[in-house]
């Protein structure tokens, strides 16, 4: 339950980041005044790296599995 909640919001996020990233490189670096189009000669490594982290983030969360975290615990900090 822990890596859903850490996990699916992380993807969410860089998933949107990307294709964020990708519309605001179309529309102001890559059109000089020609046609707009997808470049995706990027894409791959960025999406590698997404991915890594994704998954140190889903590794982070493992020792976390079973255990019940107590929020007054945290709170008293």
């Amino acid at each position: 339950m822990q890596c859903a909640r850490v996990v699916l919001p992380l993807s969410i996020g860089l998933a949107l980041a990307l294709v964020a990233g990708k519309l605001a490189e179309s529309s102001c670096l890559v059109t000089g005044g020609g046609a707009v189009f997808w470049d995706g000669a990027g894409l791959a490594p960025l999406a590698l790296v997404a991915v890594g982290a994704v998954a140190v983030a889903a590794l982070g969360t493992l020792p976390l599995i079973g255990r019940r975290v107590n929020p007054e615990l945290i709170r008293r900090d």
